[in-house]
């Protein structure tokens, strides 16, 4: 919301008569962003009367000058609403690796233009915790609190993304202590070196990622962190799943796994994770963006 101030005067027969005093206050619609015009306007005469004629110019005087300025400022907040959005989710395919155990991905093509069929139809078939993707509390907790159920407005909203450098092995409390994290911070993505795993496209799984240990994991929750994002396929260390899960789920984190933070600068984004609303399981893929302006 900007606001600008402007004076407008008017001679009329060769004396001030008319004098405009304008208050813009600017809320108008720019790419869909509500910012409107709310304009204040202040009319008054050295002699208590106010000429027609005097009045009708100071008012098309006034116009222009409104219309030059709103003209300027959304042009200024175009500029400014330049965004670059940052798609931090895996792509499922055959070929990526997935948790020891788990379903892989299998596509088929069920209807073929090419065969004479009315139109093409894929068939998907993999796990529901295959790469980018969140975990219900059910997921560990056995509570019935399946996907469907996790809160939007934790799924959405402002997050920092904390680079940890190459040498971290682990997310544990002194690493946590030393990434001085923002105090405002409550949704948290770490960018560790599982990251270039993704860079460089390693499609067999890695069972040395870095990941949050019991301790790191009841940090997170005293410090009252919402949501927490790992850059590999589990929170917790790989054939030590339990104790982290146990602690965040219970305390209501909401987990993101899988994310590929390779290209993403540290810092505060608006982050828009969307977990597909699958009736009655313990997680989800989930399409994850970083938007910053």
């Amino acid at each position: 919301m900007g606001r600008i101030g402007s004076n407008v005067a008017v001679t009329v027969n060769g004396m001030d008569r008319v004098g405009v005093k304008v208050g813009v206050g600017l809320g108008v619609l720019v790419n869909g962003t509500k910012v409107g015009v709310t304009v204040k306007l202040g009319v008054g005469t050295t002699d208590g009367v106010a000429e027609a004629a005097g009045l009708q110019l100071a008012i098309k005087t006034l116009t222009r000058t409104i219309s030059k300025k709103i003209r300027n400022f959304i042009g200024y907040s175009q500029e400014r609403m330049i965004m670059t959005i940052y798609d931090i989710t895996l792509t499922i395919s055959p070929n990526m690796p997935v948790w020891p155990g788990d379903p892989a991905v299998t596509l088929t093509q069920a209807a073929s233009i090419d065969s004479g069929a009315n139109a093409n139809v894929s068939h998907l078939s993999f796990g529901l915790h295959t790469g980018t993707h969140v975990d219900a509390p059910h997921h560990f907790l056995n509570d019935h609190q399946t996907v469907e159920s996790l809160p939007l407005n934790v799924l959405t909203g402002r997050c920092y993304v904390a680079h940890l450098g190459d040498g971290v092995g682990a997310i544990t409390t002194e690493v946590l202590e030393a990434a001085d994290l923002p105090l405002d911070a409550s949704r948290v993505l770490f960018r560790t070196r599982n990251s270039s795993i993704w860079a460089r496209g390693i499609t067999e799984f890695q069972t040395d990622f870095v990941a949050v240990p019991l301790d790191g994991a009841e940090w997170l929750v005293r410090r009252g962190i919402k949501l927490v994002g790992v850059d590999y396929l589990s929170v917790s260390p790989y054939k030590k799943s339990r104790p982290t899960h146990e602690v965040l789920l219970k305390a209501g984190v909401v987990i993101l796994e899988g994310v590929d933070l390779s290209q993403v600068p540290q810092g505060f984004y608006d982050l828009y994770c969307l977990p597909l609303k699958v009736a009655g399981s313990d997680g989800a893929p989930a399409r994850t963006i970083l938007i910053t302006e």
